[in-house]
């Protein structure tokens, strides 16, 4: 599953979107994986802003559902990013 992660740095105005398969943090590290087996690893997550969308929100509940073999309910958000 793929959705789109968007960062930046704090006090700057500009979002970088990237497609990704999964993401973490690590030793205030941001680690992103992509669908071709690489990963990006960013420094200073602390000095991040972040932001997931409801494809990002709609591949967790598919995950979630798979992993328990039940349906879940989500409240997808109606603002756009």
């Amino acid at each position: 599953m793929k959705y789109k992660f968007k960062y930046k740095r704090i006090g700057n105005w500009f979002w970088t979107t990237k497609t990704v398969t999964g993401h973490g943090v690590e030793d205030n590290r941001l680690i992103l994986y992509f669908k071709d087996l690489t990963l990006l690893e960013i420094p200073k997550f602390d000095e991040l802003e972040v932001r997931l969308g409801n494809d990002w929100l709609l591949s967790t509940k598919a995950s979630m559902e798979k992993e328990a073999g039940n349906a879940v309910k989500v409240e997808l958000n109606t603002q756009a990013t």
